[in-house]
Order: structure tokens, then sequence, then C-alpha cells
């Protein structure tokens, strides 16, 4: 299986605005990133969330991963020709909660979507657990459970 990273493109936050459809007044979401001073509208399609858990060691990697893996493995998305698109036209934005977000491994994070040009976003949120003191344990606390959630964003470009 071959998976393909996020593309050297220039530095640019996805930029999410709110603007009424001209039929019903309704606001639809639409997000923008600038490429070479290029505006383009990416188009969100697919938003799915899932969560993981590294019960022993803290490690907030492998709870990340659970989490991407928890929210893509319930999803077929077969729309594609319906769009135009394959399966490699998709930008996708994986964002993570974490109690300690600057401990988690991005490029591992992003290996875990197999498509598209993926994006990690690590934030503060998740939880741990505290374990009972392990007398065994090196380290008082280091048995902790650690939750992490993924809100797995999937744009195509307009």
């Amino acid at each position: 299986m071959t998976f393909r990273r996020r593309r050297n493109l220039p530095s640019s936050r996805p930029n999410t605005e709110l603007f009424k459809q001209d039929n019903d007044q309704t606001q639809v979401r639409y997000e923008s990133i600038s490429l070479g001073g290029i505006l383009v509208a990416l188009i969100r399609y697919v938003t799915e969330m899932g969560m993981g858990t590294d019960v022993h060691g803290r490690d907030y990697t492998k709870a990340a991963k659970r989490a991407v893996s928890d929210a893509i493995r319930h999803s077929s998305l077969n729309f594609f020709r319906a769009l135009g698109k394959s399966p490699n036209d998709m930008r996708i934005t994986a964002r993570i909660g974490a109690a300690e977000p600057e401990q988690i491994d991005k490029d591992a994070v992003a290996a875990e979507l197999p498509y598209g040009d993926v994006s990690v976003e690590c934030v503060v949120g998740g939880l741990n657990v505290p374990a009972a003191d392990d007398p065994n344990s090196v380290q008082p606390g280091s048995n902790a459970i650690v939750i992490a959630n993924a809100a797995i964003i999937v744009c195509f470009e307009e």
C-alpha cells in the first residue's frame, strides 16, 4: 500500500468561511487556501470522528493513530466518480485532541490515512485517566490511560 504525504504547498492555513446560497438562504461551510496567490475553494464532503486509547505507557502517538483508524474504519466512500474525482484528490485534515499534543508524531498519524494530501493538527483535548499505582512501575503514574480524539475532515478542490 502506498501512502501519499502532504505535498509541499505554500504555508497557508485553510480559511473557513460562511456564505449564503441564493435559493434558500441556508449557510454552507467551505474552506479556502491560497496556492501560489490563487484562492482555491475546498468543499467539505466528509467529517468522521474517532477515539483511540493507549492503556499502558502514555503513548500519545499510539492513541492518536488508533483514533484515526477508528474514524475511518466505518467509512466506505463511493462518491468520487460522481464528482469526477479520485481518492487521491482528497485534502484531508486530521485534527487530533490529546492532553499532551506536542507528544504526537504527526508523520506517523498521517501514515494511517491511505489516500489524499494529509495534514495533521494536534490540539489540547482528549483525556488522561490516572491508573492505580503499580508497584512494578519505574515511575508512579506512568501507566495512565491516554485517550485521544480524532476528527477527519475530507475536502475537495472546487
